[in-house]
């Protein structure tokens, strides 16, 4: 799984925009709960959709943080491949995700 890396991008004579760093979920593959560890240039908003290949969006969660691990409740979702979306200040990150049954 490849992480999420974008640059700092900032405006001539302007204010620095908040970008994502770092985006890392984990375990991949989950059973029960997927951990989403979060590194941003400046505390925002950031929305974390999970979506299945065919486009349906089974999970959504908001959280304002700067740097931090969001945790996600996937005892309710099915076995497969699932889409992590992550969206900071209007970018988006797309990360492919797998739930595997433990046993």
């Amino acid at each position: 799984v490849r992480a999420a890396r974008t640059e700092v991008e900032e405006e001539p004579d302007g204010p620095q925009f908040i970008a994502l760093v770092d985006a890392k979920p984990f375990p991949n593959p989950f059973s029960e709960r997927l951990d989403v560890e979060i590194e941003l240039t400046a505390e925002s908003e950031v929305l974390l959709n999970v979506f299945t290949l065919d486009g349906v969006l089974i999970k959504e969660q908001k959280i304002k943080l700067l740097k931090g691990k969001v945790p996600l409740d996937m005892s309710q979702v099915s076995d497969g491949v699932y889409l992590l979306q992550v969206i900071v200040n209007n970018k988006t990150s797309l990360l492919k995700i797998m739930k595997v049954q433990r046993g």
